[in-house]
C-alpha cells in the first residue's frame, strides 16, 4: 500500500505538470516558472517515520479510487459544491458537442456565499464546454479545472450558458434568432435554482463572451434593461469581456462566410445567420441601444491576430476592425491566438490564458467591493422546496414577531440594552455558547420585550432567529415547530447552511414527518459545526414555559455547549415554571438570569418604566377633560397598584377612560383586584350584570370554549364557521367584544381570535362559573361535535373536490380525534352515537379523504388510538356505574373501525396520498369482515372474492428470483438492499418495493451498508468495493481491494466523504471516496499488532466513529477509530471471572445508533445488551438466532430457530409483536421509522407492517418533542405471548377455467388448489414440489401441472384422478391442451413434446432446436399450432409436430415498426410470454414478461394471423407509442360489452400501467388518446413474479394474485377512473 501510495502521488505530479507539455524532467523545470499553481500533495506516510501506538502501528495509503462515468452527463450536474476540482477523469473527452448543457450550468461553486459571478457564453457553432476546452479534453476545461484555483478568482460562482447554435443541427428551429438565444440567457438566470438557493443575479456579473456570444449577451442587456421583470438582475451586470466579437456590420458577409467554412457542420439557412450579415437590420438595432446603454459596464475587447486554417489556407476570421466596438473607456487588445484558440488554451501558463485570467481577477476585485447584497446583513429567499419541507413561509415566520412588535409602544423597552447583563451577553467575544435568561410573572410584557430584542439585533446586523411559543396554538408548544422555525431562518441567512439542508431535503432526510430529533441531530447539532458563520448567532426564544416540555427544550439547547461555537441564547418565561430546570443546568453553558420587574426598578427612573410609558401613552388625552392634576394622580396610582403588570394595567386604563367622576375613577381603580385571577373573576362578574340574556350567554360559552379549547388559533371566519353555520350573527367582532368583554382580543389585521393572555386560559379552566369558564371535558366534547357535523356535511366532499377554501373542514378532519381523546368520554353515551352515525356514513371516506389532500394520513392513526381510549374510559365507567356491564355491539363496531383505520393508512395510505378520491373505491379490496368492507362494499359495482377473511399483517412479499438464499438485508427511508447467496446485491424502492438495480459478482459481496443519509451505499466485494448513488443508479467509484485480505466490515464517515473498512489482515482503512474529502494525516490506515488472529466479527458504529470485535474465546472490545483508543472490553456477566469461553462467543452483534449500546447473541443463542461507554453490561431472557436494531434505536427483532419472529422494545425489553412460520429467517432489519420489519427466508423476502408498529411509530413521531433526553433504563420484562399469524406462501401458478370462472393456483409450498368462481376452494391437494406451470383443457375436463424437477401431471377437473405422470430431463416451461383436449403439448427450453392421453403416447418433436416459442391453438384450424416469437411465427400439426411453415416478421410487408425497440427499456429481447387473439381471430397481440425493474414496460406488439380469411400482405396498425409507454404488463383482451360506455371496436386489450392503474385500449384507437384508467392495483398486488400471472377473460373477469391467494375482480371496468 505504501508503495501505491508513492506512486499515485508520482502520477498525480506528473499530470498537473503535463499541462505545461514538457517531458518529465523538463517540467520539473519549467514548473518552477508556471504561474498556474497546482494542488499541493503531501508525501505519503510510508515516507515518514510511524507513530507508536500501545496497539497499532500505524501507516497511511492513499486509495486508488476511480469514477466511473459515461460522458459529460455522467455526473448528472456540472455543479460542483465545495471543491473547485473535477468530478471527471482526466481522459474524458467531449464526444459530441451537440451534448453538451443548454442552459445555465454552474460550473463552480465556492465554500462561502458567492461574492461575484462570472458567466461564460460561447459563440455561433461552439457549445457550452468545447468552446472553452483544448482538444475536447476535459481537463483543459479552464473555466472549470483552472480557473477556480487562481488566487482570487475562488470566491467566484463561475457558470457557462449554452444555446442551439449548431446551424447545422436538423433538431434546430430555423426561425431562431440571436434576440430568442438573449430571451433564454435572462430567463435562466432569474429560474435557475441559484437564484432561488443562492444570489444568483443579484450580486456582480461578469460575462466572457466568443464570437457571437457577445452579441446575445448585448442583446440581453439591451432587453433586460426594457423589462421590468429582468431589470433587477441586469443592472447588477459589471463587466463584458469580448473574445473574438464580430461586432459591426460592415464587410460582414466575408466575415461570416469565413466563420461557416471553420465550422465543422457546414452552411446553413437559420435566421441567426442572416441576421450577422452586412447592414442586417438586427445587427444595427442591437449596436445603436448598445451604445446608448454600456455607460455602466466595463467592456474588454481582445482580437486575434492570428490567421485560422481553412483548408490549404490561412484566414483572419475576426479582425481589429470588426472585434473592438471604439466605444468610452473601452479596454481593447490583441491576443496571440486564431478565432479558435482565443478562446482555449494548451496550459495555465499560455500567455492568452494569463492575460484573461490577470483580467477577470482585477475586475474580480474591483466589483466585488461593490456588492449588491451583504448576507451579514439581508436575509436571502428561501427556496420553496425547504419552505414544503420544513412546512414554513416567511408569514409564518414573523407572524407572531409582527403582533407583538405592534403591541410595543414606542420609547419602551429600550432600557434593556444598556444593563450589564445583556450588554454581556450581546457583545461579548466568547467563543462558546451563551444564555441569558429574562423571567417575569404573566402579564409584564416579555413577549413584547422579546420582539424589541429581536429587532434590536436586526438593526444592527446582528444574524438573529427567533421562535414565539404560544399557548392558543397546539403546533407553537412543539418543539419540533422551534427546530423548523429555527433552521427555516438559518436558511433564509446563511447560503452555506441553506445548500446543506436543501441537500438533506433532496435525499428525503429532512421531509415535514421528519420528528424533533433528527431535526436536531441533522440540522443542528450536526450541521452547525460545519457551516462557517461569520459572527456570533443569536437566537431568542419567547415564553419557554409554554411549551410542551421546558425541560427537554432547555435541555437539548444546552447541550450546543459541546460545540464551542459563538451561539447566544436569549430566553424569557415566567420564573416558577422554569427555575427548577436553569437550576439543573450543566456548568457547560454559560448562563446569566435578568429579572424583569427588578432589572426595570435597578435601571430605570420610576417615571420612565415600560408601564409608565405606557400609561402615561393611554392616558395623554386626558388632560382637558380630567384636568393636569387628576391625569396625573391617575397615573402614579396605576402605576404603583399595576406593579409591572401590563394586562392589569390595560384593564384598568380601558375602565377609567370610560368613567365620568373622580370618585368613579377612584372606585374602579381600588375595586379592580391585582392580581390576574382575581382581576379575571373582576372581568368575569362583571360580564355576569351585563348579559341578562341566556342566548348570549350561551353564545359566550360557546365562543370562550372554542378559542380556550381549539387546537389552534382561529380567525373570525373560523370561528363563525364553528359557532354560527347559519351565519345569522351580524358582526362577531363586535358581538365578541360586547360579551366576551376584556378576555378575548381581535386582532384586526389578521383577523385571529384569542384570548387576552395564557393565564385567562389557566383561569377560565378552573372557573367554576356555569356560563363564562370552560369545563375542559364539556368543551372538548363540544368541539369534536360539531367537527364531526362538519364533516359530515352533504356538502363537504362537493369542496373537497372543487378545492374550495376548505375552512373549518381541514380543521375538523385533522383535529375532532384530538379532541374525543381530551373530552375522555364526558358525554359517552351521546358521544358513541354520534361516532357510530359518523362511522356508518360517507363522512368517514370524506374524512379520509380530507386528510389525505392536506396530506396528513398520519391523523387516521392517531383517531385509531383516540377512538380505543374513548371505548376504554366508557367502559371503565360504565362498570363503575354497573358492574355486570359487558361492551355493546355499537362498541364492538368502533373498535373494528380502530384496526381497519391502522391498515387503510398501511395498505392504501401510499396511493391515498397520491389520488385522495381513491378511498371511495377501496372497501372491495379489503378482507371480507373488514368493516370498511362491510360497510361500504355493495357501493360499487366492482365485486372481489378470493380476499382473505381478516386483514394480515403483510405490506408486501414476493420472491428474489434466482436467489438460493437471501444473506442481508439493509434499509434507508427511501431503499433497501438484499444480497444473496448468488453473489447478487438487489436494490429495491421501499415505498413500491420496485427492483431498480442488480449488481452481480461472480466474486462475491461481502456486505453492503447504507449511508447515514440512506441514498448512498457502500458494496464490498471479495475483490473490489463499489460506491452507489442510488438516486439516479450511479456507480460513484470503485476501488480494488488490498489483495490477500477480506474486508470484515465497512462503513461511510464524515458525511459520507470517507469510507472506513476492516478486513481479515487487521488493518483499519480510512479511504476518501470524493474529491472534497481531501487528505488528512491525522486519520491514517491503521495495523494492528496486539493480537494474532482476526476478529470473527467486527461492526462498526453507524457514524463511523468507533468499531467493535468480537474474538473466539475472547471478550468483545470497542475501540475509536479516529486515534484508535480501548473503549471497553466486555465480559459475559459482566466481570472477568464470570467469563466462560466455552459458551461466550459472540455470534451476532449489531450497534444502536441511538443509544450507543451494542446488541448480540452469544453462543447458545442468549441475546446480551452492553453499553461501552459505561461497561454496563446486561443478559436478556431472550433466545434468538438473528437479531436486528431500528435505526431510530427503539425497537430490536430477533428471529429463532423455530421461524418465530419477534419484535421488543429496547429500552424495556417488551414483546410489542410476534409472528410465526415454518421457515427459518436469514436476515433481518427494521426500517427507519419502525413501522415495517424486513424479514428474508432463504429467497422469500417478506415485509411486516402490523398494527402494533404503525402505532407505536405514530406515538413516537406525535411525542417525540416531549420526549426525555435521557433514554429509560433497561429491565427484563415478561410480556404475555402475542399471537400472531401464518404465513402465506407465494401463488407460483394459475390457470383459468373459461367455462365457469373457477381456477386453479399453486403455491410455493407444493399446494394445488381447485377454487370456484365465488372464491371458494372446491379441492386441494398436496403435491411434492411447487408447480410453476398449470394449464386447463378448454372443456375443463383436465388440468395439466408441471414443477421444476422436470415432473408433468394431468389430472381431471377434480383432481382425484390421474391421467398422466411423465418425468422430463428438464422443467417444462409452457403446457397446451389440444382443442379436443385429448393431447397435450409440453414445451422446455430444449424439448418439444406431444402426450396422447388416451393412449398414452409420446411424440418428439423432429427439429432439436431452442424452444422459446409460445404456443397456441390456430383459432381458424383445430389441427394447427401457432408458436410465435417477436420476430417470426411457426406452424405445426397437432397429429405429429411436423413444421408446415415458418414465416418471419420483416418479409412480404409484414415489418413491424422498428421504432418499438425504443420502447424496451430494460433492453432485453425476451421471449413472448402470452398470446391473445381478437375476436374475429385476425390478429394477435404478442406481450412478454412485466420486467423487473423501476416504471420499466414490457414489450407488446400486433402480429397478424397469416391464415385468417381475407387477411391482406398489410399488417395491422400497431399499438400507438402513446400507449406503448404506459403499458407495465399486457393482460388480455375484453369484449366491449365489458365496459358501460359505448365503443364500436369489438376488441380492448387490457394492461397494467406503470402506476399500477388497471386500463383499457381499444384497438381502434390509431391514435392512442383513449386510454381509460379502471382501478389501481393495491400495493401488496404488485410484486413482479405474482403479478405477471395475472390473466382476465372476455367478459372482463380479472384474476391477480395477492399474498398467497388470487383475487377475483368482477365488474371492475364499468366504472372509470378521471384524474
Amino acid at each position: 500500500m505504501a508503495s501505491g501510495g508513492n506512486h499515485l502521488h508520482r502520477e498525480k505530479r506528473l499530470h498537473w505538470c503535463c499541462r505545461c507539455r514538457q517531458a518529465p524532467a523538463a517540467a520539473e523545470r519549467k514548473e518552477r516558472n508556471c504561474t498556474y499553481s497546482a494542488p499541493v500533495l503531501r508525501p505519503t506516510a510510508s515516507s515518514e517515520p510511524p507513530l507508536e501506538q500501545p496497539l497499532a502501528r500505524l501507516e497511511m495509503s492513499q486509495s486508488p479510487w476511480r469514477r466511473r462515468t459515461s460522458g459529460p452527463s455522467a455526473s448528472g450536474s456540472d455543479c460542483l459544491v465545495g471543491s473547485p476540482t473535477s468530478s471527471e477523469a482526466p481522459s474524458d473527452r467531449i464526444r459530441k458537442r451537440r451534448d453538451d448543457p443548454l442552459g445555465l450550468t454552474v460550473l463552480h461553486l465556492p465554500h462561502s456565499v458567492p461574492s461575484i459571478d462570472i458567466i461564460f457564453v460561447h459563440g455561433l457553432g461552439g457549445s457550452s464546454r468545447a468552446t472553452w476546452t483544448f482538444n475536447d479534453d476535459l481537463s483543459y476545461f479552464w473555466p472549470k479545472e483552472w480557473l477556480p484555483r487562481e488566487p482570487g478568482l475562488s470566491g467566484a460562482r463561475i457558470s457557462s450558458f449554452g444555446y442551439n447554435g449548431f446551424f447545422s443541427d436538423r433538431n434546430s428551429s430555423s426561425t431562431l434568432n440571436i434576440a430568442d438565444f438573449a430571451r433564454d440567457l435572462l430567463l435562466r438566470l432569474k429560474i435557475h435554482e441559484q437564484a432561488d438557493s443562492s444570489n444568483l443575479g443579484k450580486i456582480p456579473i461578469i460575462f466572457v463572451v466568443h464570437s457571437m456570444g457577445g452579441l446575445v449577451t448585448k442583446q440581453a442587456y439591451i432587453l433586460g434593461l426594457n423589462d421590468p421583470q429582468f431589470k433587477d438582475i441586469v443592472q447588477n451586470w459589471c463587466s463584458i469581456v469580448f473574445l473574438a466579437t464580430p461586432h459591426r456590420g460592415n464587410d460582414f458577409s466575408n466575415t461570416l462566410n469565413r466563420i461557416l467554412t471553420v465550422s465543422p457542420f457546414g452552411q446553413s439557412s437559420t435566421q441567426f445567420i442572416s441576421e450577422l450579415q452586412r447592414n442586417s437590420m438586427s445587427l444595427q438595432a442591437i449596436n445603436d441601444q448598445f451604445r446608448n446603454h454600456f455607460t455602466k459596464l466595463q467592456l474588454i475587447s481582445f482580437f486575434e491576430t492570428l490567421e485560422t486554417p481553412v483548408g490549404p489556407t490561412k484566414i483572419l476570421i475576426v479582425g481589429k476592425d470588426s472585434a473592438v466596438l471604439g466605444y468610452r473607456d473601452e479596454i481593447s487588445a490583441p491576443l496571440n491566438a486564431n478565432h479558435r484558440t482565443i478562446a482555449k488554451f494548451e496550459s495555465p501558463s499560455d500567455e492568452c490564458y494569463l492575460t484573461i485570467k490577470d483580467m477577470l481577477r482585477s475586475l474580480a476585485r474591483r466589483f466585488q467591493r461593490k456588492r449588491i447584497i451583504s448576507e451579514s446583513s439581508t436575509d436571502s429567499d428561501v427556496p420553496d422546496e425547504l419552505q414544503q419541507a420544513l412546512e414554513l413561509v416567511d408569514d409564518q415566520v414573523s407572524e407572531d414577531l409582527d403582533v407583538f412588535s405592534e403591541q410595543r409602544m414606542e420609547g419602551t423597552c429600550t432600557w434593556l440594552v444598556d444593563t450589564p447583563e445583556f450588554e454581556t451577553w450581546m457583545f461579548a467575544r466568547l467563543p462558546t455558547p451563551a444564555m441569558l435568561w429574562i423571567h417575569g410573572p404573566p402579564g409584564v410584557g416579555k413577549s413584547v420585550l422579546s420582539s424589541f430584542i429581536i429587532r434590536h439585533l436586526k438593526q444592527h446586523n446582528m444574524p438573529c432567529q427567533f421562535f414565539f411559543f404560544r399557548h392558543s396554538d397546539l403546533s407553537k408548544r412543539r418543539f419540533n415547530s422551534l427546530l423548523r422555525s429555527l433552521a427555516y431562518q438559518l436558511s433564509a441567512y446563511s447560503q452555506d447552511y441553506q445548500r446543506r439542508v436543501i441537500k438533506l431535503v433532496k435525499k428525503g432526510v429532512i421531509t415535514p414527518k421528519s420528528d424533533a430529533r433528527v431535526l436536531w441531530q441533522k440540522l443542528f447539532f450536526g450541521m452547525l459545526p460545519k457551516v462557517d458563520f461569520p459572527a456570533p448567532i443569536y437566537w431568542v426564544i419567547d415564553s419557554l414555559d409554554t411549551s410542551n416540555s421546558p425541560q427537554h427544550a432547555l435541555n437539548t439547547l444546552v447541550s450546543l455547549a459541546q460545540l464551542g461555537l459563538p451561539l447566544r441564547i436569549l430566553i424569557t418565561g415566567r420564573y416558577q415554571e422554569l427555575a427548577p430546570h436553569f437550576d439543573g443546568l450543566s456548568s457547560g453553558m454559560q448562563c446569566a438570569t435578568l429579572s424583569l420587574q427588578d432589572a426595570q426598578v435597578k435601571y430605570c427612573d420610576p417615571a420612565q418604566t415600560d408601564l409608565a410609558r405606557y400609561v402615561a401613552e393611554k392616558l395623554r388625552t386626558t388632560s382637558k377633560r380630567w384636568g393636569v392634576g387628576l391625569k396625573n394622580h391617575v397615573i402614579r396610582t396605576i402605576i404603583q397598584r399595576a406593579s409591572g403588570n401590563f394586562l392589569w394595567a390595560a384593564v384598568i386604563v380601558g375602565k377609567a377612560l370610560q368613567c365620568n367622576t373622580r370618585e368613579e375613577i377612584e372606585e374602579t381603580i381600588d375595586g379592580l383586584p391585582q392580581e390576574l385571577r382575581s382581576l379575571f373573576e373582576f372581568i368575569q362578574a362583571n360580564l355576569d350584570q351585563k348579559i341578562t340574556r341566556r342566548e348570549e350567554l350561551i353564545l359566550a360559552n360557546k365562543i370562550l370554549t372554542w378559542v380556550a379549547c381549539s387546537s389552534r388559533i382561529l380567525t373570525l371566519q373560523k370561528l363563525q364557521e364553528a359557532i354560527d353555520p347559519g351565519r345569522k350573527i351580524l358582526n362577531l367582532s363586535w358581538t365578541i367584544s360586547n360579551i366576551c368583554g376584556e378576555l378575548i382580543v381581535v386582532d384586526q389585521n389578521t383577523t385571529t381570535v384569542e384570548l387576552i393572555h395564557s393565564s385567562a386560559l389557566e383561569f377560565l379552566l378552573s372557573s367554576p362559573h356555569p356560563w363564562l369558564a370552560v369545563e375542559p371535558r364539556c368543551g372538548n366534547n363540544m368541539l369534536f361535535s360539531r367537527c364531526l357535523e362538519i364533516l359530515m356535511d352533504p356538502s363537504a366532499r362537493l369542496r373537497l373536490n372543487r378545492l374550495e377554501n376548505s375552512g373549518m373542514l381541514e380543521y375538523s378532519a385533522r383535529n375532532w380525534a384530538y379532541h374525543l381523546g381530551k373530552s375522555r368520554a364526558y358525554d359517552r353515551l351521546s358521544s358513541t352515537k354520534l361516532l357510530l352515525k359518523f362511522f356508518q356514513g360517507p363522512a368517514v371516506l370524506v374524512w379520509i379523504h380530507a386528510l389525505a389532500v392536506a396530506d396528513q394520513l398520519k391523523c387516521i392513526t392517531h383517531a385509531s388510538k383516540m377512538i380505543s381510549a374513548f371505548l376504554e374510559d366508557k367502559l371503565e365507567e360504565d362498570r363503575a356505574e354497573n358492574p355486570l356491564y359487558s361492551a355493546l355491539m355499537d362498541e364492538d363496531i368502533l373498535r373494528k373501525w380502530t384496526v381497519d383505520l391502522v391498515k387503510i393508512v398501511g395498505k392504501f395510505g401510499r396511493d391515498i396520498s397520491q389520488y385522495p378520491d381513491l378511498i371511495y373505491r377501496l372497501a372491495q379490496f379489503c378482507p371480507r369482515n373488514s368493516i370498511l368492507r362491510q360497510t361500504f362494499g355493495s357501493d360499487s359495482p366492482l365485486t372481489i372474492t378470493g380476499n382473505k377473511d381478516y386483514w394480515d399483517d403483510y405490506l408486501a412479499k414476493f420472491v428474489l428470483e434466482d436467489a438460493p438464499e437471501i444473506r442481508s438485508v439493509t434499509c434507508s427511508e427511501e431503499y433497501f438492499v438484499v444480497t444473496d447467496s448468488g453473489n447478487r446485491l438487489t436494490a429495491f424502492h421501499a415505498s413500491t418495493c420496485e427492483t431498480f438495480m442488480s449488481i452481480k459478482d461472480g466474486d462475491g459481496i461481502i456486505c453492503a451498508r447504507m449511508s447515514l443519509v440512506g441514498n448512498t451505499l457502500l458494496a464490498c466485494g471479495v475483490k473490489r468495493t463499489t460506491v452507489w448513488n442510488l438516486l439516479n443508479n450511479e456507480n460513484l467509484y470503485t476501488f480494488q481491494n488490498t489483495e490477500g485480505a477480506r474486508i470484515l466490515d465497512a462503513c461511510f464517515s464524515e458525511g459520507d466523504l470517507r469510507v472506513l473498512t476492516f478486513s481479515d489482515d487487521n488493518v483499519l482503512r480510512n479511504i476518501p471516496v470524493t474529491s472534497t474529502a481531501q487528505y488528512d494525516p491525522k486519520v491514517p490506515d491503521v495495523s494492528f499488532t496486539g493480537t494474532s488472529s482476526a476478529p470473527t466479527i467486527v461492526r462498526f458504529k453507524p457514524d463511523g466513529s468507533q468499531i467493535a470485535f468480537a474474538y473466539k474465546d475472547s471478550p468483545m472490545s470497542v475501540w475509536t477509530t479516529d486515534s484508535f483508543q480501548l473503549v471497553a472490553r466486555c465480559f459475559r456477566g459482566g466481570n472477568k471471572s464470570a467469563m466462560q469461553p466455552s459458551s461466550s462467543d459472540v455470534v451476532k452483534m449489531h450497534w444502536n445508533a441511538a443509544s450507543d449500546h451494542i446488541l448480540g447473541i452469544f453462543d447458545g443463542g442468549r441475546v446480551f445488551i452492553w453499553h461501552p461507554q459505561n461497561n454496563k453490561h446486561e443478559s436478556v431472557n431472550i433466545c434468538a438466532s438473528e437479531i436486528a436494531c431500528s435505526p431510530s434505536g427503539g425497537l430490536f427483532a430477533t428471529a429463532q430457530s423455530d421461524g418465530t419472529l419477534q419484535v421488543w422494545n429496547f429500552y424495556t425489553c417488551a414483546l410489542v409483536y410476534q409472528v410465526k412460520a415454518a421457515s427459518q429467517s436469514s436476515a433481518l432489519a427494521i426500517s427507519p421509522d419502525g413501522r415495517c420489519v424486513y424479514d428474508m427466508r432463504l429467497s422469500m423476502m417478506n415485509i411486516w407492517q402490523p398494527n402494533a408498529l404503525v402505532k407505536l411509530a405514530e406515538e413516537e413521531e406525535r411525542d417525540s418533542d416531549v420526549s426525555s433526553s435521557n433514554p429509560p433504563t433497561l429491565q427484563e420484562s415478561s410480556a404475555p405471548t402475542i399471537s400472531g399469524m401464518k404465513m402465506e406462501e407465494p401463488v407460483t401458478a394459475l390457470a383459468v377455467n373459461p367455462n365457469n370462472r373457477s381456477f386453479y393456483s399453486a403455491d410455493e409450498a407444493g399446494i394445488l388448489n381447485e377454487v370456484g368462481q365465488d372464491g371458494t376452494v372446491a379441492q386441494t391437494i398436496h403435491q411434492e414440489m411447487a408447480s410453476h406451470c398449470l394449464a386447463v383443457s378448454s372443456d375443463g375436463a383436465y388440468v395439466a401441472s408441471a414443477n421444476l424437477s422436470g415432473r408433468v401431471l394431468v389430472q381431471d377437473a377434480r383432481l382425484s384422478a390421474r391421467l398422466l405422470d411423465v418425468m422430463l430431463p428438464s422443467p417444462a416451461t409452457q403446457l397446451l391442451f389440444s382443442p379436443d383436449g385429448k393431447n397435450l403439448l409440453i414445451r422446455s427450453t430444449d424439448h418439444l413434446q406431444l402426450h396422447c392421453l388416451e393412449s398414452k403416447s409420446t411424440l418428439a418433436s423432429p427439429y432439436p432446436t431452442l424452444h422459446i416459442q409460445q404456443y397456441f391453438n390456430d383459432p381458424f384450424n383445430q389441427d394447427l399450432i401457432l408458436g410465435l416469437t417477436f420476430n417470426s411465427l411457426q406452424v405445426l400439426k397437432w397429429s405429429d409436430l411436423s413444421l408446415v411453415e415458418t414465416l418471419r416478421f420483416g418479409e412480404d410487408g409484414a415489418s413491424l415498426p422498428a421504432a418499438l425497440d425504443g420502447m424496451h427499456i430494460n433492453g432485453i429481447k425476451e421471449p413472448v410470454d402470452r398470446v391473445v387473439v381478437t375476436a374475429d381471430g385476425t390478429s394477435l397481440i404478442l406481450s412478454a414478461k412485466c420486467p423487473w425493474g423501476f416504471r420499466q414496460t414490457s414489450r407488446v406488439i400486433i402480429a397478424p394471423h397469416p391464415n385468417s380469411p381475407g387477411v391482406t400482405t398489410r399488417p395491422r396498425d400497431q399499438i400507438p407509442l402513446s400507449v406503448l409507454k404506459y403499458i407495465r404488463l399486457s393482460v388480455g383482451l375484453i369484449d366491449s360489452s365489458a365496459l358501460r360506455r359505448e365503443v364500436k371496436c369489438q376488441d380492448t386489450l387490457v394492461f397494467v400501467d406503470t402506476k399500477f392503474w388497471v386500463c383499457t385500449w381499444a384497438l381502434n384507437d390509431v391514435d392512442g388518446v383513449d386510454i381509460r384508467k379502471h382501478f389501481l392495483l393495491p400495493f401488496d398486488s404488485r410484486e413482479m413474479a405474482q403479478l405477471n400471472l395475472a390473466t382476465v377473460l372476455r367478459d372482463g373477469t380479472f384474476y391477480c394474485p395477492r399474498n398467497g391467494e388470487v383475487v377475483v375482480i368482477q365488474g371492475g371496468f364499468e366504472e372509470e377512473w378521471i384524474d
